[in-house]
């Protein structure tokens, strides 16, 4: 009955904020993101820190990228996912997901038990969310706040300089100085830790936990989890606890039911497979994977091209809502990115190819190569030039004009000799001949006062003198005292005439 009355409520998220900057990496990999520095160098990511993290929930799943962090799946007691300045860790449970940023820990979502109420912190490095409960290291150790119903708050004191915490259902573990250390819930066993060759990486599922560490993926915990509700096909391979033949696994998660690994074949999963949670879609994977994320019923992987789930989909959980990937940083995400390596903010594509001109070798499709094209934009096979001055006639707007080609405003005067090449401006006005056409100049008059502000804009009058006060500056109004007599005429054209009496 216990155990029926348990599975209703227990789920786990691994978080890969702690798991991926500890993992031991690559002499070329820096930041310990499972990416050669070379590989992040070509593409445009940092190779000094981790750029992508992704956590699989349960009824969602988010990714954090240098632009920010997104989430997918239907979870309305998540709610909108808020902005953060600079997020750099991020951990993703049932209901609740927290994230580190310049701002500390932040969590959102359903707020039972307290669970998204992180108290204050001193320089947090990594933060893990379990099921009503989260946890963190700070620069004074671990702090975990929430649900404490089984313990799984009250941190041992003998833990020293913890390197990595994972929050599992109801259980907590943590790697440090020492070895991995477990509390909180242990009805299956899964605070049980056996002997580990110097761990590297732990995570914590539902009711099992598992480590990585030189011999290998090393799990411990429930086998067998309401077997009697499981039917045949289920329960093979279900065992949580026995570990497939790895080939130098570098990265394991613990989901609800099932785990899974990376090493040198590969996403390897074991475990429950009823909802293909364990099956990864090997043909939709590019290599090399770098993150793997097991939630309840589904798992989510980071390979060399974007963020890719798979298992249960009933709430859209594995339906990625973009590739959160801008390799070329223009604001442009790959998913959508005509040039994913090249910026292109403007996304021109001449020919229509689906290719973006700054990354296609013939821009126009016109069988001439970009380098030799003496027109990019327009097709020219016959690459006709008039003029001789190397644009040809196809995108020449002044073709037999060598000195002019480009006509920005379409006012008929070229680039060259336009004062205001992109404002349309026939008569080129230029009041006070500074080159720049009264059409695009911000000061008609070049007395320093801008035009929307200055009371006289095509004449300089600096002083802004305005003496009767009528909006007109002095220099440019014919009638400055306002007294009715224009200032040629006026014998005191600053003092208003007094008006005579009138006979009565």
């Amino acid at each position: 009955m216990m155990r029926n009355t348990c599975r209703l409520f227990l789920v786990f998220c691994l978080t890969l904020c702690g798991a991926i900057s500890v993992v031991q990496a690559a002499p070329d990999d820096k930041d310990g993101d499972r990416l050669s520095d070379a590989l992040e160098q070509k593409v445009g990511r940092n190779p000094e820190r981790p750029d992508y993290i992704v956590s699989a929930g349960y009824r969602r799943s988010c990714a954090l990228d240098d632009s920010g962090v997104q989430c997918w799946g239907d979870e309305p007691r998540m709610g909108v996912t808020p902005s953060f300045a600079h997020p750099v860790a991020l951990s993703v449970s049932n209901t609740h997901a927290c994230v580190i940023s310049d701002n500390g820990v932040q969590c959102w979502g359903d707020n039972a038990h307290g669970a998204i109420n992180a108290p204050v912190l001193n320089k947090p490095e990594a933060v893990s969310t379990g099921w009503y409960h989260s946890c963190a290291i700070d620069a004074k150790g671990v702090k975990c706040w929430g649900d404490n119903s089984r313990g799984q708050l009250d941190v041992p004191k003998k833990i020293k300089n913890v390197k990595q915490i994972a929050a599992g259902g109801f259980h907590t573990c943590a790697l440090d100085e020492k070895g991995v250390s477990c509390w909180g819930d242990n009805w299956a066993q899964q605070l049980d830790v056996p002997a580990l060759l110097n761990p590297r990486q732990i995570t914590a599922g539902n009711h099992h936990s598992c480590a990585l560490d030189e011999r290998g993926v090393v799990c411990w915990g429930d086998t067998y989890f309401d077997e009697e509700e499981r039917n045949a096909d289920v329960l093979k391979n279900y065992k949580t606890r026995t570990v497939p033949l790895l080939q130098n696994p570098r990265q394991v998660s613990a989901g609800f039911d099932h785990t899974c690994a990376i090493d040198d074949t590969g996403v390897v999963c074991w475990g429950a497979r009823d909802r293909g949670q364990s099956d990864p879609p090997k043909d939709l994977l590019q290599p090399p994977v770098a993150a793997i994320s097991a939630g309840w019923y589904s798992t989510c992987a980071l390979d060399a091209v974007g963020v890719k789930c798979w298992g249960d989909n009933t709430y859209k959980q594995t339906e990625v809502a973009s590739l959160f990937f801008d390799t070329d940083r223009d604001g442009i995400t790959d998913e959508k990115d005509n040039c994913a390596q090249q910026a292109n903010t403007d996304q021109r594509d001449s020919d229509n190819d689906g290719q973006g001109d700054v990354c296609d070798p013939d821009a126009d499709n016109d069988g001439i190569g970009n380098e030799q094209d003496n027109c990019l934009s327009a097709a020219n096979a016959d690459q006709k030039d008039s003029d001789g001055d190397k644009v040809g006639d196809a995108c020449d707007a002044f073709p037999n004009d060598p000195a002019e080609s480009v006509d920005n405003d379409k006012d008929g005067i070229g680039n060259q000799r336009d004062n205001c090449p992109d404002v349309a401006n026939t008569d080129q006005k230029d009041s006070d001949g500074d080159k720049m056409g009264d059409a695009c100049d911000a000061d008609n008059d070049n007395d320093g006062a801008a035009n929307d502000k200055d009371n006289c804009p095509l004449i300089a009058n600096k002083d802004q003198k305005d003496t009767d006060k009528d909006g007109m500056g002095d220099a440019c109004d014919d009638d400055d005292d306002n007294d009715g007599i224009p200032d040629k005429q006026d014998k005191a054209p600053l003092k208003p005439a007094k008006k005579k009496a009138t006979a009565t």
